[in-house]
């Protein structure tokens, strides 16, 4: 069994807590993040609606939509072989557009678990729209809760890549290899700031005004988190 996982990380400290108390409050703030009418219209808009992870850049004006596109193509690659016999579980599915890429190219089922009840039901109307109803089930939940690896090293969150592969070791995985895309992390943000600031005019009425100026800002810290080595994100691949 291989399991491949992207990840923006910390460099410096991963996060060591009991998962109880804290890890139901993260969840239910990103519910109520993804939730809001702000986010989902930024994500749908800016982003593309349908995979919204970062992605690599071929050139820095590359669509969002198919950069982030890109990644989970090149997970997928890194899991093959994958058949109609293949059984995968995507944590933070979003609005489900890697499941349906994978169910779609592949045929094999894929199980979607997202804490945002928003984004689900995009997902499953896209589902049905696309006849993956068989093969692409969506599931309300925070992939903090599955975790019996999460609670019995009492941890709040994912953090480092070393941590990830402490964790993987310890439940009998072998570590393949990580894939360093900080680089494309860097462009992905600042392609979103500029996207976002092209058009704000479009926006207005859509998207509150404190939304889109604390999204800057916040766009801004992700873009010199990654130029200055403070942040990394990559693909790691662990197999059994």
């Amino acid at each position: 069994m291989d399991v491949s996982a992207d990840h923006t990380v910390d460099r410096d400290t991963p996060s060591f807590s009991s998962v109880s108390s804290h890890a139901r409050s993260g969840a239910a703030t990103a519910r109520t993040y993804y939730d809001s009418h702000d986010a989902d219209t930024f994500y749908r808009t800016i982003w593309g609606g349908s995979t919204i992870n970062i992605g690599p850049y071929d050139s820095p004006n590359d669509p969002i939509p198919a950069a982030s596109h890109r990644t989970i193509e090149r997970m997928a690659a890194l899991l093959a072989p994958i058949t109609r016999a293949t059984r995968i579980l995507d944590l933070g599915s979003g609005y489900g557009g890697a499941a349906r890429y994978l169910a779609r190219t592949y045929g094999c089922n894929v199980c979607c678990v997202n804490v945002s009840e928003v984004e689900n039901e995009r997902s499953r109307e896209m589902v049905e729209e696309e006849g993956l109803g068989r093969l692409v089930g969506v599931r309300e939940g925070c992939f903090e809760d599955l975790g019996s690896i999460l609670k019995r090293l009492k941890l709040q969150s994912l953090g480092d890549v070393e941590s990830y592969r402490r964790w993987f070791e310890e439940a009998g995985f072998v570590d393949v290899g990580f894939v360093d895309l900080t680089r494309d992390m860097e462009v992905h943000y600042g392609r979103v700031l500029r996207e976002m600031e092209s058009r704000e005019r479009e926006l207005k009425g859509d998207i509150s005004d404190d939304y889109v100026g604390n999204m800057k800002v916040g766009l801004r810290n992700w873009v010199e988190g990654a130029r200055s080595g403070r942040l990394c994100w990559g693909i790691l691949q662990f197999h059994r």
